[in-house]
Protein backbone atom coordinates (compact mmCIF):
# COMPACT_ATOMS: atom_id res chain seq x y z
CA UNK A 1 0.00 0.00 0.00
CA UNK A 2 1.72 3.06 -1.05
CA UNK A 3 1.37 6.34 1.55
CA UNK A 4 -0.37 8.89 0.90
CA UNK A 5 1.38 11.90 -0.91
CA UNK A 6 1.77 15.47 1.30
CA UNK A 7 0.78 18.48 -0.67
CA UNK A 8 4.29 20.81 -1.78
CA UNK A 9 4.28 24.16 -0.41
CA UNK A 10 7.08 26.56 -1.58
CA UNK A 11 7.98 29.23 0.87
CA UNK A 12 9.30 31.98 -1.85
CA UNK A 13 8.12 34.09 -3.98
CA UNK A 14 11.03 34.13 -6.19
CA UNK A 15 10.26 32.98 -10.00
CA UNK A 16 13.25 31.16 -10.32
CA UNK A 17 12.73 29.13 -7.31
CA UNK A 18 9.58 27.99 -9.30
CA UNK A 19 11.63 27.54 -12.42
CA UNK A 20 13.99 25.24 -10.90
CA UNK A 21 11.02 23.19 -9.10
CA UNK A 22 9.17 23.12 -12.75
CA UNK A 23 13.06 21.79 -13.99
CA UNK A 24 12.15 18.85 -11.59
CA UNK A 25 8.86 17.99 -12.67
CA UNK A 26 7.23 19.37 -9.48
CA UNK A 27 4.59 21.48 -9.25
CA UNK A 28 3.76 23.00 -5.74
CA UNK A 29 0.26 22.84 -4.47
CA UNK A 30 0.78 26.41 -3.11
CA UNK A 31 3.18 29.13 -3.23
CA UNK A 32 3.66 31.55 -0.27
CA UNK A 33 6.00 34.68 -0.31
CA UNK A 34 7.28 35.03 3.42
CA UNK A 35 8.00 38.32 4.69
CA UNK A 36 10.95 38.04 7.46
CA UNK A 37 13.50 40.73 8.53
CA UNK A 38 16.57 39.43 5.93
CA UNK A 39 18.65 41.87 8.45
CA UNK A 40 21.86 39.87 8.75
CA UNK A 41 23.11 39.95 12.64
CA UNK A 42 25.90 41.60 13.94
CA UNK A 43 28.74 39.52 12.65
CA UNK A 44 26.93 36.81 10.84
CA UNK A 45 28.21 35.08 8.04
CA UNK A 46 26.69 34.59 4.98
CA UNK A 47 26.64 30.39 5.57
CA UNK A 48 24.64 31.19 9.32
CA UNK A 49 22.86 33.83 7.61
CA UNK A 50 21.40 31.71 4.45
CA UNK A 51 20.50 28.98 7.10
CA UNK A 52 19.02 31.38 9.55
CA UNK A 53 16.67 32.59 6.97
CA UNK A 54 15.83 29.47 5.30
CA UNK A 55 14.75 28.32 8.05
CA UNK A 56 12.59 31.46 9.21
CA UNK A 57 10.74 31.23 5.73
CA UNK A 58 9.88 27.86 6.31
CA UNK A 59 8.45 28.43 10.19
CA UNK A 60 6.80 31.72 8.62
CA UNK A 61 4.87 29.41 5.85
CA UNK A 62 3.92 26.94 8.07
CA UNK A 63 0.49 27.96 9.35
CA UNK A 64 -0.49 28.74 6.57
CA UNK A 65 0.22 25.00 4.87
CA UNK A 66 -1.53 22.77 7.31
CA UNK A 67 -0.69 19.35 6.62
CA UNK A 68 1.85 19.81 3.63
CA UNK A 69 5.43 19.58 3.22
CA UNK A 70 7.02 23.37 3.00
CA UNK A 71 10.18 24.20 1.14
CA UNK A 72 12.13 27.04 1.81
CA UNK A 73 15.51 28.49 0.49
CA UNK A 74 17.62 31.26 0.52
CA UNK A 75 20.72 32.53 -1.42
CA UNK A 76 23.60 34.73 0.32
CA UNK A 77 26.53 36.41 -2.00
CA UNK A 78 29.39 36.98 0.33
CA UNK A 79 33.23 38.43 -0.19
CA UNK A 80 35.01 37.15 2.85
CA UNK A 81 33.28 37.24 5.52
CA UNK A 82 31.31 40.25 4.34
CA UNK A 83 27.30 39.94 3.24
CA UNK A 84 26.26 41.80 0.08
CA UNK A 85 23.12 43.48 -0.12
CA UNK A 86 20.71 41.83 -2.90
CA UNK A 87 21.04 45.29 -4.55
CA UNK A 88 17.54 46.42 -4.98
CA UNK A 89 18.25 49.92 -6.05
CA UNK A 90 21.01 51.03 -8.59
CA UNK A 91 22.75 52.28 -6.47
CA UNK A 92 23.17 49.11 -4.28
CA UNK A 93 23.85 47.21 -7.09
CA UNK A 94 27.12 49.37 -8.85
CA UNK A 95 28.59 49.15 -5.41
CA UNK A 96 28.02 45.12 -5.38
CA UNK A 97 29.37 44.99 -8.83
CA UNK A 98 32.42 46.93 -8.00
CA UNK A 99 32.94 45.03 -4.92
CA UNK A 100 32.57 41.82 -6.72
CA UNK A 101 34.62 43.09 -9.63
CA UNK A 102 37.69 40.46 -10.10
CA UNK A 103 37.23 39.18 -6.70
CA UNK A 104 36.70 35.59 -5.87
CA UNK A 105 33.04 35.53 -4.03
CA UNK A 106 30.92 33.13 -2.31
CA UNK A 107 27.22 32.14 -3.23
CA UNK A 108 25.68 30.03 -0.10
CA UNK A 109 21.58 28.35 -0.81
CA UNK A 110 20.27 27.41 2.63
CA UNK A 111 17.13 24.79 2.24
CA UNK A 112 14.84 23.63 4.71
CA UNK A 113 12.01 21.22 3.82
CA UNK A 114 9.62 21.03 6.64
CA UNK A 115 7.52 18.15 7.69
CA UNK A 116 4.37 18.38 9.08
CA UNK A 117 5.48 16.14 12.25
CA UNK A 118 7.65 19.16 13.01
CA UNK A 119 10.80 17.67 11.70
CA UNK A 120 12.54 19.78 9.86
CA UNK A 121 15.34 18.83 7.35
CA UNK A 122 18.05 21.45 6.11
CA UNK A 123 21.01 21.43 3.93
CA UNK A 124 23.78 24.36 3.17
CA UNK A 125 25.67 24.72 0.32
CA UNK A 126 27.84 26.95 -1.28
CA UNK A 127 30.00 27.17 -4.44
CA UNK A 128 32.72 29.61 -4.93
CA UNK A 129 32.79 31.76 -8.02
CA UNK A 130 35.01 34.25 -9.57
CA UNK A 131 34.08 37.80 -11.37
CA UNK A 132 35.82 37.69 -14.39
CA UNK A 133 36.15 41.00 -15.48
CA UNK A 134 37.78 44.16 -13.32
CA UNK A 135 35.37 47.37 -13.30
CA UNK A 136 38.85 49.50 -13.49
CA UNK A 137 39.06 53.11 -13.89
CA UNK A 138 38.28 55.15 -16.99
CA UNK A 139 34.64 52.52 -17.57
CA UNK A 140 31.73 53.82 -18.15
CA UNK A 141 29.02 50.81 -16.47
CA UNK A 142 25.57 51.27 -17.16
CA UNK A 143 23.55 48.79 -14.79
CA UNK A 144 20.20 47.67 -16.18
CA UNK A 145 17.95 45.43 -14.15
CA UNK A 146 15.93 42.57 -15.47
CA UNK A 147 13.05 42.91 -14.61
CA UNK A 148 11.61 39.50 -14.75
CA UNK A 149 12.78 37.69 -11.95
CA UNK A 150 12.65 40.09 -9.99
CA UNK A 151 15.52 43.18 -9.47
CA UNK A 152 18.37 41.38 -8.23
CA UNK A 153 22.29 42.55 -8.07
CA UNK A 154 22.85 38.28 -8.99
CA UNK A 155 20.13 38.63 -12.17
CA UNK A 156 21.59 41.96 -13.18
CA UNK A 157 23.53 42.74 -16.52
CA UNK A 158 26.13 45.29 -16.69
CA UNK A 159 27.43 46.82 -20.01
CA UNK A 160 30.95 47.96 -19.76
CA UNK A 161 32.34 49.99 -22.71
CA UNK A 162 35.69 51.29 -23.21
CA UNK A 163 38.03 53.09 -25.52
CA UNK A 164 40.08 48.84 -26.16
CA UNK A 165 37.25 47.33 -25.56
CA UNK A 166 33.09 46.40 -24.97
CA UNK A 167 31.68 43.39 -23.53
CA UNK A 168 28.58 42.20 -21.69
CA UNK A 169 28.61 40.47 -18.13
CA UNK A 170 26.57 39.21 -15.39
CA UNK A 171 27.61 39.25 -11.84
Amino acid sequence: MEAPRLPLVLASASPRRLDLLARLGITPARVIATDIDETPLKAEVPRALAARLSLAKAEAALPLAEGALVLAADTVVGVSRRILPKGETEAEARFCLKLLSGRRHCVTTGVVLALPDGRRIQRVRYRHEQRGRRIGRGMRCTVTPVTAPPTCWVKTWISCCCASCCATATA
